[in-house]
């Protein structure tokens, strides 16, 4: 799939091996100060290497007329078995890979720990199945040229394809509008908040299939 936006040509293309350090190098800029990126390259390109092929993940990548990754996003069908067993498949590459950010701060050992019983912060509501799209970014030179729409929009056919109609991703909640107002621009809705456990005010938004589109309450919380 290509396309041309704003004077620039870009094609949409499943994730593969050839664009992994692409992503890393992506990630690592759009996540910046999130704990995953702390974590560092090693783990991330753990995380989206073993999600390549694997058959719970929806991964695209926007590449430009030089083979360059300039954006990226990456779901699950279902975010809840896919995290169950890749921790029970791989749990020894994500640990080894972790060693760094430990070493540089001992305390997040414990965060680590608890990351064990991780499900992917599912919503509380009644759709299903119900995908997930917790991870989705361009290179900030390439912003404005509509690669996160496309992306966004190519993953949400491919869930559709496999049969996932309903699909949510959380966003951080405050000081965060440009981010919010892009996703309901684009047809997502506002379901809900809630907060982490380190205490991170988050929101939750949705995007149905309008071909089967459901009502649904919104969710109050944090």
């Amino acid at each position: 799939m290509t396309q041309k936006a704003s004077g620039s040509s870009f094609r949409i293309v499943p994730l593969s091996r050839e664009h992994l350090d692409g992503a890393v190098e992506m990630h690592m800029i759009a996540f910046k100060g999130f704990f995953l990126a702390f974590l560092g390259r090693g783990f991330i390109r753990e995380m989206y290497k073993n999600s390549i092929g694997h058959e719970q993940t929806v991964s695209y990548v926007a590449v430009n007329e030089n083979n360059e990754v300039v954006g990226i996003t990456l779901g699950y069908v279902d975010c809840s078995d896919y995290f169950r067993d890749t921790i029970r498949r791989r749990w020894w590459a994500f640990a080894f890979n972790a060693m760094w950010g430990v070493i540089r701060r001992p305390s997040i050992i414990f965060r680590i720990i608890r990351s064990r019983k991780f499900q992917g912060n599912v919503p509380p509501c009644d759709i299903k199945p119900l995908g997930s799209l917790p991870s989705t970014a361009v290179r900030p030179d390439a912003q404005g040229a509509g690669i996160a729409i496309a992306i966004i929009r190519s993953a949400c056919d491919e869930f559709v394809r496999r049969g996932v109609h309903a699909v949510f991703l959380t966003t951080d909640r405050d000081d965060n509008d440009r981010v919010r107002g892009f996703y309901s621009a684009l047809g997502w809705d506002l379901l809900g908040y809630y907060a982490t456990n380190e205490g991170r005010r988050m929101c939750w938004y949705l995007w149905q299939d309008p071909a089967v589109k459901k009502e649904i309450k919104e969710i109050v919380g944090e």
